[in-house]
């Protein structure tokens, strides 16, 4: 199944393809991030919907944000995340609104990959939330939609073998692109993290994002020796995770990895 292909983008192990973050509060915030982008050089758009602020009409301000997206940057492919707030989301929104605003996304099809957290398929949510949660996975690969299924650990890296059952269960969930990303408190986690993404990379039949956040985890964002990630991501102003470096740097760091 490697890599995955998307327009002109290979998302295969070890690409580093640099993704950048929209985190803007509104509409015309958006606007005139893309407009800063232009001559910018990086390969995938990833908007980070939950930093919007909350209104009654914030579907309609979802979907026109999508439609802008896609106007200007037509070839590059485009995640979705809304993400939750227990997984370091900016948004208070509740969980059966959350699932109408991803479903609506996948009916129209405005995006090329939708990041869902692995929360929703934890047997600790209910039944509706897994049913839910399954089925729209099954409807977005019916469009064409590719699913992309991430963790997170805002407080510690578990140990190698628990992070390589989670890259495991993300591929047998039905994820086209796998994520995680920790938090490294020593630099041994930032070590384990990166051995997690070479044996993942070696075992899983899809590709995978691995990412080490806060200063100490930098290094997972664009050491090619140490790490096979197949996107890196950077934002467009201020950070949308701990130790995200700014897209010039990010650039400089992946091109001295090459030399």
């Amino acid at each position: 199944m490697k890599p995955l292909k998307i327009g002109d983008v290979l998302f295969d192990d070890g690409a580093f393809n640099v993704c950048i973050t929209l985190t803007p509060g509104t509409v015309d915030e958006l606007r005139k991030d893309l407009y800063s982008l232009k001559g910018r050089v990086f390969r995938i758009i990833e908007w980070r919907a939950d930093y919007l602020l909350l209104t009654s009409r914030l579907s309609e301000e979802i979907e026109a944000g999508l439609r802008l997206i896609k106007e200007a940057f037509p070839e590059k492919p485009l995640i979705f995340t809304y993400r939750w707030k227990e997984e370091g989301g900016q948004t208070s929104l509740e969980p059966k609104e959350l699932y109408r605003i991803r479903r609506e996304i996948v009916e129209q099809n405005l995006a090329d990959i939708m990041d869902i957290e692995m929360y929703w398929f934890r047997n600790a949510q209910n039944e509706e939330n897994l049913d839910a949660y399954f089925s729209l996975v099954k409807e977005a690969k019916g469009k064409g939609m590719k699913v992309l299924l991430s963790w997170h650990d805002f407080s510690t890296t578990p140990d190698e073998e628990q992070l390589l059952r989670i890259f495991r269960t993300q591929e047998k969930l039905g994820a086209d692109l796998a994520k995680i990303a920790v938090a490294a408190v020593v630099e041994s986690d930032l070590d384990r993290l990166m051995k997690a993404s070479f044996r993942t990379a070696k075992s899983l039949a899809i590709p995978h994002i691995a990412l080490s956040m806060g200063d100490l985890g930098k290094k997972s964002r664009y050491d090619r020796k140490k790490s096979m990630s197949s996107v890196t991501f950077a934002p467009v102003h201020n950070p949308s995770a701990p130790g995200q470096l700014p897209l010039d740097e990010l650039q400089e760091r992946l091109n001295e990895e090459q030399e």
